[in-house]
C-alpha cells in the first residue's frame, strides 16, 4: 500500500532517477507529485511525468542564483541551458556563509 504523505524532513536524497520512480509509483495510484525546494531543477523533472500539479516557487533564494526561476502566463519554465538548469550566484551565497561553516579539505 502506497502511503500518502511526503519524504521525511532531512531525508533529501531524491536524484533525478529516483523523482522519476516516485512519481510513476504515485501515478500508478493516481496520485499527484509536487516537489519541494530546488525548484529550477524540478521543473524540468515535472515537465517529464503527467502527474506532477505544480512546482514550489520560494522567491527568497532568487537572490542566490543568477537568473531565477523563469515565470511565463503562470508557468514554470524549464531552463534551456545545460546541466541542471541552476545558475548559482556564488558571491551571494557566500556572503550567506557562517563564520566556521566552510573549510577546504584537501584530499
Amino acid at each position: 500500500m502506497l502511503e500518502y504523505r511526503s519524504l521525511p524532513p532531512g531525508k533529501y536524497e531524491v536524484t533525478a532517477v529516483s523523482f522519476h520512480a516516485y512519481a510513476h509509483l504515485a501515478e500508478s495510484y493516481n496520485i499527484a507529485v509536487c516537489p519541494h525546494f530546488l525548484m529550477e531543477l524540478h521543473v524540468a523533472l515535472c515537465c517529464a511525468v503527467p502527474n506532477a500539479r505544480w512546482v514550489e516557487y520560494i522567491p527568497q533564494l532568487d537572490s542566490l542564483t543568477k537568473t531565477g526561476m523563469t515565470i511565463c502566463d503562470g508557468y514554470a519554465l524549464p531552463s534551456a541551458d545545460p546541466g541542471l538548469g541552476i545558475a548559482w550566484d556564488f558571491a551571494a551565497l557566500k556572503q550567506q556563509e557562517a563564520e566556521g561553516s566552510y573549510r577546504l579539505i584537501k584530499g
